[in-house]
């Protein structure tokens, strides 16, 4: 279903989410030139969930930071992912994603996961860290390593 279209730059687009049912909503962005050739991004998940009421007040999103590896940097046979991340209020958890992925997740402030980058194709490859915290709010971090 189409969204929305913007012919301006920068490219973007405000949802409203209260408009959406509770659930998960797969978004993908397509680009088309003046002859006609289109381009795709990867899909991404996002979940709404506006019956969510956040009775403490805390407005703060959690801190995320990947430590390990760096941003840009080319990966190969195992590689260390590190996550840490902090808030006002505690963080709850950490998810780890991988090119979309759900690859682990820590009920911590920290997230250590060995990653066997040998299966994965050449190229350009997403890590993403969301920290959660008690509040429900959501911290996000994302890097780009190349195999």
């Amino acid at each position: 279903m189409l969204f929305l279209t913007d012919s301006a730059e920068p490219y973007n687009f405000l949802w409203d989410t209260t408009e959406y049912a509770d659930g998960a909503y797969y978004l993908v962005a397509r680009a088309y030139d003046s002859s006609g050739n289109i381009g795709q991004s990867n899909e991404i998940t996002v979940y709404v969930n506006n019956s969510y009421a956040n009775k403490s007040g805390d407005t703060i999103s959690p801190t995320v930071s990947i430590t390990s590896p760096l941003d840009g940097s080319t990966v190969k046979k195992i590689v260390t992912i590190q996550v840490t991340a902090s808030d006002n209020a505690g963080v709850s958890k950490i998810e780890l994603y991988i090119d979309g992925a759900l690859k682990a997740v820590s009920n911590s402030n920290t997230l250590k996961w060995s990653y066997n980058t040998s299966k994965l194709s050449k190229g350009k490859h997403i890590i993403l860290a969301k920290a959660y915290d008690k509040a429900g709010n959501v911290g996000v971090r994302s890097i780009t390593v190349y195999k």
